[in-house]
């Protein structure tokens, strides 16, 4: 199976239990994440190759996360280890009409301040067939910028495809400043998951209104940003939670047409991660040359199975997933 290399930075989540907020002396959960590890974390467990490119802390959390990376499957050659400390987040979850909050913890860690300019490029890549990064590694300044640029433009010299998740956040970058970085590192992509923020055009500086959006509007968007960027294909995820905690998952994808996936329907245990296992069925089923609609509904499938699942990553074989697609009940076309 190809090896996928994913670039981000490894990230510890803190989450009250029973849906209660960050107080004095609440029980938690404690969650290994971060957005590109959870991506090669499913790779894994659906049975692909993933090898992650990031830093750990040299202490006994970061053994215990490379414990933990080591025992899902993941090449672990290019994770480096650092005497600063690794970043955290904090996760409120909601429930009823209240929203869930995230706060980061995030500065001076390790990844952070790695001199990233003295790795091997040639050396990393040298098993690599598809390169993966989100757009929260796009937004953590601009020493992982400038890295990253170099590393895209040596992928592409090797014609190593490259899939960029554009997982925007405000709390990371402002939108006008997302606007320009994201469509700067879009032009690397040859698959991109998400349509905001990229820029049609120099004046698109506003957020693309998907709530009022009607299918046609959709379709044009993803069919403008394709053609802009020079895509190979580009993918759109909706979701939807009603008042009785049922989420509906569906896409949308643009290639040589529109397409648009089934429609799956769960109740909620944990939404985190789901759209980095959307982002792993995704790639595991484009690696298999799959045709756009059966790549979408398997990645739809594997979204909507991380839902069920606590945890930020979703950790199973292709079997389960395809078997969730199998079942009639569970899906509206």
């Amino acid at each position: 199976m190809p090896k996928v290399l994913c670039f981000g930075e490894a990230l510890i989540r803190m989450t009250p239990k029973d849906f209660a907020p960050i107080q004095d002396h609440a029980p938690a959960g404690m969650f290994f994440g971060g957005a590109e590890i959870n991506v090669a974390r499913t790779l894994a467990g659906l049975g692909a190759s993933s090898k992650v490119l990031s830093v750990l802390p040299d202490n006994p959390i970061g053994e215990r996360f490379l414990e933990f990376l080591s025992q899902s499957r993941i090449d672990t050659s290019a994770i480096y280890r650092s005497k600063e400390r690794l970043g955290l987040y904090f996760l409120e979850e909601g429930f009823g009409i209240r929203q869930s909050q995230v706060f980061y913890d995030r500065s001076h860690t390790g990844f952070l301040q790695f001199p990233f300019e003295t790795i091997d490029i040639e050396n990393l890549l040298e098993d690599v067939d598809l390169f993966f990064f989100s757009g929260i590694t796009v937004s953590l300044g601009k020493a992982v910028q400038n890295f990253l640029e170099t590393l895209l433009q040596a992928l592409q010299e090797k014609n190593i495809p490259i899939c960029f998740d554009l997982n925007y956040r405000s709390s990371l970058l402002p939108v006008r400043e997302a606007k320009r970085v994201f469509s700067h590192f879009a032009q690397y992509a040859d698959y991109c998951i998400g349509i905001e923020p990229l820029m049609l055009d120099e004046d698109d500086l506003q957020l693309f209104d998907r709530d009022k959006a009607s299918l046609s509007d959709l379709e044009n968007r993803l069919q403008g940003l394709k053609e802009r960027y020079h895509l190979k294909a580009i993918f759109h995820t909706q979701r939807t939670l009603n008042v009785s905690n049922l989420n509906t998952y569906q896409a949308f994808g643009y290639s040589n047409q529109f397409v648009s996936s089934c429609q799956l329907q769960t109740p909620i245990l944990q939404r985190v991660g789901s759209g980095d296992a959307f982002a792993a069925g995704l790639i595991f089923k484009l690696l298999e040359n799959s045709a756009l609609q059966d790549s979408l509904d398997f990645a739809v499938a594997a979204a909507t199975l991380k839902c069920t699942y606590e945890g930020d990553s979703l950790f199973v074989k292709k079997e389960t997933v395809t078997s969730l697609l199998n079942s009639p009940k569970d899906i509206r076309r």
